[in-house]
């Protein structure tokens, strides 16, 4: 797939802008007909500097490695080509139970690499909840970690679909099991990412079921593309540096993990942190943000108190170089802004909203905006945000009225396609929200 052509709509941050409202009115998508994800996060900048850095990876107990996006691009390539042999194609769904590992990114990007789509699944889950996602998607493969490899075991047979596992630093894998790295090493490294068009099934994210059943959220491949805009205002706030790193303690399984960070921080080709250490803990986030030079960090509002609750930071860590603190899932109080700001050395600090279905709609610029405490941002680049009244679809239009936050969905490539064997359920607005100037 030709990659050489920019996306120069994504390259906003490159200008100067006078105002906010300047950025909006100005921004255009691009979308092209065809586009792969696999691409444009790993075979461009592999093709282009064989050196550059695209994972650090550090585990609990202690051991490291760096990935270049071309060792990415190999390893990928190397899986694409082992799953493929096993009957995998276009169309097919492979499962993710893996945590903050490389070989999360590398199955990924390799079932992209196929025309494949990827489905990723906590480790946390035990029976019911992995048995009914792999059930539901129909998964013919799936790539299991040794944190949750009993549960997968304990189901597998019960899963018609399911043909072929790979285990993840599993010591004796059983019979009809494959381990990771001796499948990516026996296959070649040599491979073509499959032409797809940007409407094409790329990925599955369910919903947590809070209301009911999970839904399995199907999203293209221009969901990628989606994502940019908010990241680059929010995430970044309009910088992007050559030695930029950027970490989320968070899992690796939901659609802010991998969209906010992941997947949008490999499409400018920088490097990702990952950890796989196991329970959030706030004294490692300061290790690893001081040993790794992380500039952007993005945390739920939890771990960023429980990193407030320690003592002596300045004394114990040089965490200077975090540029931009990013949250979400719920409001950032003001004690945290101000922490963050003391503790890392005039970080900005920044809230943003998403859901699955459309993630990465609303957030913070204080590049060219004022962080307004209490509120959750401003509609990003690219996307129509109204707050609506939830029996008439109406647009609420005084402070202090409910109603529910709307995203418009057509021509928006952040929003998901449809819910998995659901043809009848479509789009509906996402939360509840007090209209307030």
């Amino acid at each position: 797939m030709d990659t050489s052509k920019r996306l120069d709509a994504y390259h906003f941050y490159e200008k100067e802008w006078n105002s906010y409202e300047q950025l909006r009115d100005s921004f255009e998508w691009e979308v092209p007909d065809r586009f792969n994800m696999a691409a444009y996060v790993c075979d461009r900048w592999a093709d282009t500097d064989d050196d550059r850095t695209a994972i650090y990876a550090e585990n609990a107990d202690g051991r490291e490695c760096r990935f270049s996006y071309a060792e990415l691009r190999d390893r990928t390539n190397q899986l694409a080509n082992h799953l493929a042999a096993r009957g995998v194609s276009r169309g097919d769904r492979v499962g993710v139970n893996t945590p903050q590992k490389p070989e999360t990114v590398i199955t990924h990007i390799a079932a992209w690499k196929l025309g494949a789509v990827s489905i990723p699944l906590s480790t946390l889950f035990g029976v019911d909840a992995l048995s009914y996602r792999l059930d539901d998607a129909n998964a013919v493969a799936c790539v299991v970690d040794e944190s949750n490899v009993d549960t997968l075991r304990d189901l597998r047979d019960d899963i018609d679909s399911l043909e072929t596992v790979l285990t993840v630093d599993v010591d004796n894998p059983e019979p009809q099991e494959t381990d990771f790295r001796d499948a990516i090493e026996g296959a070649s490294s040599d491979r073509d990412v499959v032409e797809t068009d940007a409407e094409d099934d790329a990925i599955i994210i369910y919903t947590s079921g809070t209301t009911g059943k999970p839904k399995g959220v199907v999203h293209a491949h221009r969901m990628l593309l989606g994502h940019l805009p908010l990241f680059l205002t929010t995430f970044c706030n309009l910088e992007l540096e050559d030695d930029d790193v950027f970490w989320t303690p968070s899992e690796w399984e939901w659609v802010a993990s991998l969209f906010d960070v992941v997947f949008t921080m490999l499409y400018y080709g920088k490097p990702l942190l990952a950890y796989a250490g196991g329970q959030f803990d706030p004294g490692e986030a300061f290790d690893l943000i001081a040993k790794y030079g992380v500039t952007n960090l993005f945390a739920p509002p939890t771990a960023l108190r429980m990193m407030m609750s320690v003592e002596d930071t300045q004394e114990r860590w040089d965490v200077d170089a975090v540029r931009v603190v990013s949250s979400g899932g719920e409001s950032l109080g003001q004690s945290i802004v101000d922490w963050g700001e003391e503790t890392f050395g005039g970080t900005t600090v920044h809230e943003g909203y998403g859901q699955t279905e459309a993630n990465l709609t609303i957030g913070d610029c204080t590049a060219l905006a004022t962080f307004r405490e209490g509120k959750m941002g401003l509609a990003a680049p690219g996307h129509d945000i109204r707050i609506v009244d939830p029996q008439t679809a109406e647009p609420t239009i005084e402070n202090g009225e409910t109603g529910e936050i709307a995203v418009r969905y057509e021509n928006n490539p952040v929003c998901f396609k449809q819910y998995l064997n659901k043809p009848g359920e479509l789009p509906h607005p996402t939360a509840r929200l007090t209209a307030r100037a």
